[in-house]
């Protein structure tokens, strides 16, 4: 129907948003804010794609059912108190954790887990395990190792293990969300979902390392503006991604189901 298409769309492009990783772009927005006198920081920027991205997925899950929604809610609450309690970009190798820090990382790590439930809540499976292996997957990608959860994950790594610098890079975690997100997506929809998701990962990736010396230099108020090119390109990677579970899951259906109707909702509906 096309409510579930619309809030499907929804809450895919704002799981997309989130996984975009905005730190460099709200870092940058910040200061030609500044220019203005608007007292802007990292921080207070990124919050706002946060918000923006947890309201898409609120939204688009409501649509669904008010229980996914409403576990959504809370899992995007405990994100943005995350946020809140330990900012993007503020872990730094060899630099011991503070209490803030620690709980914000725990809140975010329980925003992830909610965030599994509730999409899992509005599309489940024939095949659970499958699923939430590559919903796991996907919810590990969304950030880097400076922001949301991929920084939870990869912040002790890089506090306590500072002479193994592959322990807490983005990389390494990018590289388990793809390979969980092969190993269930593979499973419910075969090769193709797979091989979209891990163009898609490694496009966000390339798009997140590149560095801004082999971009187009122009600036904007004396501030490298680059991020006009990167954040898009990384948008654009992570929604790739998004739907390749919309693959998936029609192909599963495609398989599990010989008539003409269908009693799981699906991505694609």
């Amino acid at each position: 129907m096309q409510m579930n298409a619309r809030g499907t769309g929804m809450s895919l492009s704002g799981v997309a948003l989130l996984a975009a990783c905005a730190c460099g772009a709200s870092s940058r927005m910040a200061q030609i804010g500044n220019s203005f006198g608007m007292s802007q920081n990292l921080a207070s920027v990124h919050s706002i794609f946060v918000a923006f991205g947890g309201a898409l997925i609120v939204g688009g899950l409501w649509w669904r059912g008010r229980l996914a929604a409403s576990i959504g809610a809370l899992a995007v609450g405990l994100l943005m108190l995350g946020e809140f309690l330990a900012p993007p970009m503020s872990v730094h190798a060899g630099h011991s954790l503070n209490t803030a820090q620690i709980l914000g990382f725990l809140a975010t790590l329980l925003a992830a887990v909610g965030l599994v439930t509730a999409f899992y809540k509005a599309y489940p499976s024939q095949d659970p395990r499958a699923a939430v292996t590559a919903m796991s997957g996907a919810v590990m990608a969304v950030g880097c190792n400076c922001c949301l959860v991929t920084m939870a994950l990869a912040a002790p790594a890089k506090v306590f293990l500072p002479s193994l610098p592959w322990a807490g890079a983005t990389l390494t975690y990018y590289l388990i969300a793809a390979a969980l997100m092969a190993v269930g997506l593979g499973r419910l929809g075969g090769f193709k979902p797979v091989a979209m998701a891990v163009m898609g990962q490694a496009f966000v990736y390339f798009w997140l390392e590149l560095p801004y010396s082999s971009l187009p230099a122009f600036t904007l108020l004396a501030v490298d503006a680059n991020f006009l090119i990167k954040f898009p390109m990384m948008f654009l990677g992570a929604l790739i991604v998004m739907n390749a579970f919309v693959l998936a899951y029609r192909s599963h259906e495609e398989r599990a189901y010989s008539l003409p109707f269908r009693t799981q909702p699906s991505f694609g509906d």
